[in-house]
């Protein structure tokens, strides 16, 4: 399951995250990935709740459910008491891909008015 989880956290790196911090850091075990805070990225001037910053981590964690499902993996999320963040548990399961893995994040972050169509 290594290089499965290395690829769950690589479309996670592509989630939509506040101010493109990247805010996050993940642990891995023989069960799932954990997505933790990483406090080192906060922006106290515009989010000093730290509001946006966890809205990030929930993010990057439904990405890795999204994926996960298209690599044949069940992903099962909870807040981790023990780390203060998401743990994801992984579980084999039938290959599906879900519309929200179908989307290219990529395109979504295209906000140049000359590119008002995806690309062919």
């Amino acid at each position: 399951m290594p290089e499965a989880q290395r690829e769950l956290v690589r479309y996670a790196t592509l989630a939509a995250r506040s101010h493109n911090t990247q805010p996050w850091q993940f642990r891995f075990d023989e069960g799932g990935i954990v997505v933790l805070a990483d406090l080192r990225r906060r922006c106290d001037a515009v989010d000093p709740d730290d509001h946006h910053l966890f809205v990030s981590l929930g993010c990057a964690s439904e990405s890795i459910v999204q994926a996960a499902a298209a690599f044949g993996l069940r992903a099962r999320p909870s807040f981790d008491v023990a780390t203060g963040g998401v743990r994801i548990d992984l579980m084999p399961d039938a290959p599906r891909r879900t519309a929200l893995f179908e989307f290219d994040p990529t395109w979504a972050r295209a906000t140049s008015a000359a590119c008002p169509s995806p690309p062919s």
